[in-house]
């Protein structure tokens, strides 16, 4: 059984969170724009918070978890690839994995009335396009 190449994980996964962060402003500033949503939606300010609340740590956070969830989903593309093979089927299968998940989450912030279904949904077609452009450009950059 090969080991895990853990340098080339953390450079496809920083080159994934890369596409998710770039693709992820991109697709979520022209889907929410369509339908007329603010990313916070209605629902943070009824909970009291908004981003002039923000301090630096908030940002740094939200610009890490991007290129963590990258490194993720290359990791969990590399431990499935030795049953799966080498490929984009491979790459495609992680990011079916990590969207799944993300659903359950969507799901649960929807239904604790945190976002808004129009919220949750363009999330959803987001998540769609963006992790699976994540895991090939990851999976491209990983080798054993």
């Amino acid at each position: 059984m090969e080991r895990i190449n853990r340098r080339k994980l953390f450079q496809g996964g920083l080159m994934a969170g890369l596409v998710l962060t770039v693709a992820e402003a991109v697709v979520e500033g022209l889907l929410f724009s369509l339908l007329g949503i603010g990313h916070e939606g209605r629902r943070l300010a009824s909970l009291g918070w908004s981003r002039a609340d923000w301090g630096v740590w908030n940002h740094l956070i939200n610009l890490a978890l991007p290129f963590l969830t990258g490194i993720l989903l290359v990791a969990l593309y590399a431990a499935i690839r030795p049953r799966f093979g080498p490929g984009v089927k491979t790459a495609l299968i992680a990011a079916g994995f990590l969207l799944g998940y993300w659903t359950l989450v969507l799901i649960y912030l929807t239904n604790a009335g945190i976002w808004s279904p129009s919220v949750g949904a363009a999330s959803f077609v987001d998540n769609l396009v963006v992790l699976p452009a994540a895991a090939l450009a990851g999976a491209k950059i990983y080798r054993e």
